[in-house]
């Protein structure tokens, strides 16, 4: 799931009207440079607005925050980092550099960190509420999805147009498994902003978990029109077509991720997937090996590698896989079913039963696992 964090530039005009023509000047200039999208002519003159505005602070903390989120788009996060961290030394009361330094910490992985700043900016400016939105997809990206979801709503009550918020509170519903819930608010993100290509893609997710595929595809292919760049999108888009038996169609838009974005597991994994129900599947393999490698936490990868060397026959391999998907997800039921047939295939009788049982506690209803669990105990009993 993608949490969209925000970033705020002054509010106002941060400075005196009592300004040196040449800071003025620069700092028009720069602000010129950044809209033509050269950025780093505008680095160049906001760094140079920040020499000549001497000690009017002012000008200096509105210049450096301006500049701080050009850095950032460029990716010096270092440098944006050392700029928010300078216009709080010079005003420490500034809600806005909080939030922005926040935001920053977050997109680096460091979320406690970005929580601490967040609250000192509500502490500053209690409706600040895009601070709200970002120390929710913080609180998200830790997997704290109540703490989320209550700072989403907060920030809902203080702009209830607020399109960032309602696309975040969907992905929080979503990962609790509430997709109804998600869309509802992944709708009302997408009637405020018609063009956000996350929502898009994130209602399309949703769709994809309660089987509305051709709805799926329809807004993948929105969010495709409206970001070209949005790997995640063809990666859904892909899972999408895998799902409908398009497995040439998903191959191409896995494909696609991946060229945008090499390090997207993710698109190892679905294209994997792909691959394995193509009967390629020492292809299958390398994208598994690949996206593990990528993100040793994907559960999903190993399971479906397990089920690759179940396929082949290796059932030691497959139950090694198993194991470490079990780790990582214990209640995943196929995991639990298909671990349990690899040790029957092994004569591991009591491990099979073992495994089988497991799933059933928590699929009471399966017919075929209930069907393999007696077949199991069978043998046990004419041993």
């Amino acid at each position: 799931m993608s949490w969209t964090f925000v970033a705020v530039t002054s509010a106002i005009l941060l400075w005196s009207p009592i300004v040196a023509a040449g800071s003025a000047d620069l700092m028009a200039r720069a602000a010129e440079a950044e809209r033509a999208g050269d950025l780093d002519h505008a680095i160049e003159l906001y760094g140079r607005t920040i020499e000549d505005a001497g000690s009017m602070d002012a000008v200096r903390v509105d210049a450096m925050m301006r500049r701080a989120t050009v850095l950032e788009h460029l990716g010096h996060q270092e440098g944006a980092l050392t700029d928010y961290d300078t216009v709080l030394a010079l005003q420490p009361d500034n809600a806005l550099a909080y939030n922005n330094r926040g935001r920053l910490r977050a997109e680096l992985g460091r979320y406690r960190d970005a929580i601490a700043d967040y609250d000192e900016a509500l502490r500053l400016d209690a409706t600040l509420g895009v601070a709200h939105d970002n120390r929710g997809a913080a609180w998200a990206a830790l997997g704290n999805y109540e703490a989320a979801i209550a700072d989403y709503n907060a920030a809902l009550e203080i702009d209830p147009d607020h399109a960032n918020a309602w696309n975040n509170r969907g992905g929080a519903y979503a990962q609790m498994g509430q997709f109804e819930r998600a869309i509802a608010d992944y709708d009302r993100a997408i009637a405020l902003a018609p063009d956000f290509p996350y929502a898009f893609k994130n209602r399309g997710q949703s769709l994809l978990m309660l089987g509305a595929f051709d709805r799926a595809l329809a807004d993948f292919d929105r969010a495709i029109e409206l970001d070209r760049g949005l790997a995640s999108a063809f990666n859904g888009r892909g899972f999408a077509w895998f799902a409908k038996g398009e497995l040439s169609r998903a191959i191409a838009d896995y494909d696609e991720a991946l060229r945008l974005d090499p390090a997207l597991a993710e698109a190892y994994n679905g294209r994997g997937a792909t691959y394995a129900s193509k009967g390629q599947l020492d292809q299958a393999i390398a994208d598994f090996d690949q996206a593990i490698a990528l993100k040793p936490r994907l559960a999903a990868a190993y399971d479906n590698r397990a089920m690759v060397h179940l396929t082949k026959g290796n059932y030691r391999a497959a139950i090694e896989d198993f194991d470490t998907a079990l780790r990582l997800d214990p209640t995943y039921v196929p995991s639990l079913r298909s671990r349990g047939l690899a040790h029957e295939r092994l004569g591991q009788l009591a491990e099979a039963e073992r495994d089988y049982g497991s799933a059933l506690g928590l699929q009471a209803d399966d017919p075929s696992l209930k069907a393999a669990l007696e077949r199991v105990r069978l043998h046990l009993r004419n041993l």
